[in-house]
């Protein structure tokens, strides 16, 4: 059920639900014709835009809103801030508020992009999707690597089609998935978001979940356009989230690079995200011969190619391949960059507003507003209505979307074989302790104690699902034990 106040709200957003078909620029530009290509209409309004909107297409504003208190909050005057310089695409933020409360916020900005810019060009909402919403009150399924472990593609297909209408239902049109990296390093805290270790096997689960995403509608435009990542990763050193990748063409072609010929080949998912990694100590954030000899020329691949999140910055930050910002900027769009994902300041791309004098630069940037132009066009962005609390409300958690998550569920259950260590082998079952546990986010490499009794809102932490979350109470608990600190 949905707050009074959050419902007033949305009552008041209403009348905005077309706003998206009906907005136009005065001189009713080919760009607005939806039976011309997305290729055709993004060529028109391309010729009608400002160097600044060109670079604003390049990056976007990540997290709509965060959570403060328990409770979802946005701050205007920043998001305002980072609107000027990066306007191409939003996301919705913190994970741990509620779809409910965030579709009215992003319901307003959306209108707002539309009605109060000069060219009326509409954010696309992106999202991690792996196995659910990233955000709280969707239905969340088992991790790719369960879902994987059941080869029922039928089944599978319904749990992504599931997946999908949850999309929609937020206004999502673009998502940061299907991870095709192979999980081949038992020391990679993401092996979760994978399908296993075999490519023959990663790459049928990756074609389904792109075919299915991707689907049209009755009007022709693309359901949900897809994203296949991480070009390459999943056998950094030491399984170090952004080590270098020890290996030959031979060992990126033909192993870990394998679903992604077939994904690209038989599916074609309309973006591509590198990875923070590196081959050979070449960063894939600036690695051309990868990115444009290979999955361009070599694969075919015609869709946008992203950064993952900060992965431009780190060339700066982390490995030191950059003399400045500005410069792994430039290195990131010659090396085949066209989109950067930032979740938080600083963003690269808006420097290269200063290389408006670069007739290289200038083209780089054409061809990559004209990739996210398509997308846009592609998935209906300038021709759909904006979403409804009434459809929301009809599709989160709907009984067809829990019996298909049931099902899988079933199918995708593992038994798993625990190892200790001698110094842990002291445990007496079935005595319980509520203890608290150190939660590792696997995603950045980082760790802090928590206690995750506490409401989940409360805790900036993933906590189930691979980059899903249910709001609720967590309670992680183990058997007593012999070592004191355990039971702390």
């Amino acid at each position: 059920m949905v707050k009074a106040a959050v419902s007033t709200f949305v009552a008041a957003l209403c009348p905005l639900a077309g706003l998206a078909a009906a907005a136009s620029p005065s001189n009713g530009s080919a760009h607005l014709d939806p039976s011309l290509t997305p290729g055709e209409r993004a060529d028109s309004l391309l010729r009608l835009m400002t160097w600044e909107e060109k670079v604003g297409q390049l990056g976007g504003i990540r997290r709509l809103a965060e959570t403060v208190g328990g409770k979802v909050s946005y701050n205007e005057t920043s998001f305002e801030e980072i609107r000027k310089t990066q306007n191409g695409q939003i996301g919705f933020g913190a994970p741990q508020n509620y779809a409910h409360d965030l579709l009215p916020i992003a319901n307003r900005v959306r209108s707002e992009q539309i009605n109060n810019t000069r060219l009326g060009i509409t954010y696309i909402t992106i999202a991690d999707s792996v196995n659910g919403l990233m955000i709280s009150g969707g239905t969340m399924f088992p991790g790719a690597i369960s879902m994987g472990s059941t080869w029922n593609m039928p089944l599978y297909e319904q749990a992504i089609a599931a997946i999908r209408e949850e999309n929609i239902a937020m206004g999502t049109h673009w998502v940061l998935s299907p991870e095709v990296d192979l999980a081949k390093d038992p020391r990679n805290g993401r092996n979760g978001e994978m399908f296993g270790e075999d490519a023959y096997l990663v790459g049928e689960f990756a074609a389904h979940y792109i075919k299915t995403m991707q689907e049209k509608d009755a009007n022709g435009f693309v359901k949900v356009a897809t994203t296949i990542k991480h070009w390459v990763y999943g056998s950094s050193s030491g399984g170090v989230h952004t080590a270098s990748i020890q290996g030959g063409l031979n060992h990126v072609l033909n192993d870990m690079g394998a679903p992604y010929v077939k994904a690209i080949r038989e599916s074609s998912p309309l973006s591509l995200m590198v990875s923070y990694a590196s081959v050979d100590q070449v960063p894939m954030s600036m690695n051309r011969y990868l990115n444009k000899k290979i999955l361009r020329d070599l694969l075919g691949f015609k869709g946008l190619i992203m950064s993952d999140a900060g992965s431009i910055r780190n060339m700066y930050t982390q490995a030191k391949v950059a003399t400045s910002f500005q410069d792994a900027g430039l290195k990131a769009i010659r090396g085949g960059l066209g989109h950067e994902l930032s979740p938080q300041p600083p963003s690269v791309f808006p420097t290269l507003i200063n290389s408006v004098n670069n007739s290289e630069v200038a083209g780089l940037i054409d061809d990559s507003v004209r990739a996210i132009l398509e997308v846009k066009f592609a998935t209906g962005m300038f021709d759909l209505p904006l979403p409804s609390i009434e459809n929301l409300n009809a599709t989160l958690r709907n009984e067809k979307h829990l019996e298909v998550n049931r099902n899988i569920s079933r199918e995708a259950i593992e038994v798993v074989q625990l190892y200790f260590r001698p110094e842990y082998t002291q445990i007496e079952f079935p005595v319980m302790k509520l203890i608290r546990f150190e939660k590792i986010d696997v995603a950045a490499g980082e760790s802090r104690r928590v206690d995750l009794t506490v409401p989940l809102q409360e805790l900036g932490y993933f906590v189930d699902g691979e980059w899903t979350v249910e709001k609720g109470l967590y309670n992680f608990w183990v058997g007593s034990s012999s070592r004191a600190e355990d039971l702390q």
